[in-house]
């Protein structure tokens, strides 16, 4: 316990804990939000796989929003049900709920988080050294790789690690990146899906907040991130929403993808990631963005237009026509993520 508040006092020096009295209207929405988010969908029966895990990762970002420790305790309760024995492995989608177990150790500092992540790690990096094991070429997969290894590189202090996550987004950027620069799904499906870019983006945001700015390969991302996000800005609409396909507008609004963008957009705002011109769009951006999830909030407060789980399509009838579902965590966790980011926004 003793460790936590030491840690929440650190995090608050530093800001990354927001005083609720020095909220404006937007933020504060944003706040509320994060918190009811975290209370009705953080649960400690979740499997392993990306799916449940990125609601995990939602509460952990909520909980350093907030200090609020109940969040901690369900992921806490949550990782307790697990042995290392008991950890699947072999694919992208499996491995990468070890993130969840990563950031457990960096917040709490208790080791037994980092031997549980331990084997998924490894199953990663066992590849060559340009690209990590089980690399299928979706651009779903840099979100399910790339964060998990880039932390792992940083707190074992494996430049390796980190090398190979550089390395990793140049190939899949090379693969999978059209001359729109938006991503197209996976290298036989040339159809941009919003979801699929929004892993990309939040990828992105992850491993720039976590490799060390002086670390060759940095600006790599940096750029590469700075380039993506002026790449999507033009397919906006008019209620802040992106689509199903990005570049189709006659494909309906999908709060997944938004949320995803809404996050990595105000996270380059808060982190000055881009020039001071850049930054300003982004924020409007993300504001713009916000406003329309609100929008598809239902009586009940359930996010609707989340895009059900989807594999790769080979035809612009099978994206169009995908259902969505209220509630879906594909769209609910990356709104927790999201509505952090517009909390800490200045000026609103």
């Amino acid at each position: 316990m003793k460790r936590i508040i030491v840690t929440m006092l650190l995090l608050s020096l530093l800001g990354l804990v927001v005083p609720l009295s020095a909220k404006t209207t937007v933020t504060k929405e944003a706040w509320d939000l994060a918190h009811t988010l975290a209370k009705q969908y953080l649960r400690t029966d979740y499997t392993w796989f990306y799916s449940d895990a990125i609601a995990l990762i939602g509460g952990l970002k909520v909980y350093e929003l907030t200090g609020e420790e109940e969040y901690l305790r369900i992921v806490q309760e949550w990782a307790a049900g697990f042995h290392s024995s008991q950890i699947p492995t072999g694919h992208v989608d499996k491995d990468m709920p070890a993130l969840v177990m990563l950031e457990l150790y960096r917040l709490t500092g208790d080791t037994q988080y980092l031997h549980l992540a331990y084997r998924s790690v490894i199953d990663l990096v066992g590849g060559t050294d340009t690209i990590m094991k089980h690399s299928r070429f979706w651009a779903d997969d840099l979100y399910m790789t790339c964060p998990l290894v880039a932390l792992a590189g940083v707190l074992l202090q494996r430049d390796s690690y980190l090398t190979l996550v550089v390395n990793q987004f140049t190939a899949y950027k090379e693969a999978l990146q059209k001359d729109n620069g938006l991503f197209q799904h996976t290298q036989d499906s040339a159809f941009s899906w919003g979801r699929a870019n929004g892993w990309v983006a939040v990828a992105l945001v992850e491993v720039l907040k976590t490799i060390p700015e002086d670390f060759p390969g940095y600006r790599t991302l940096l750029a590469m991130y700075q380039d993506f996000m002026m790449s999507i800005l033009p397919y906006q609409d008019e209620a802040g929403m992106w689509h199903q396909l990005i570049d189709h507008p006659e494909s309906y609004a999908e709060t997944s993808s938004t949320a995803m963008f809404v996050y990595a957009l105000a996270a380059g705002y808060n982190h000055r990631w881009a020039p001071e011109a850049m930054l300003e769009a982004f924020k409007e951006a993300a504001l713009a963005g916000f406003a329309g999830l609100q929008a598809k909030l239902d009586d009940q407060g359930q996010l609707t237009n989340v895009c059900i789980g989807t594999n790769v399509g080979y035809t612009l009838e099978y994206y169009l026509t995908r259902p969505t579902r209220t509630g879906d965590l594909h769209g609910v966790a990356p709104l927790m993520w999201a509505c952090t980011e517009i909390a800490r926004l200045e000026g609103q």
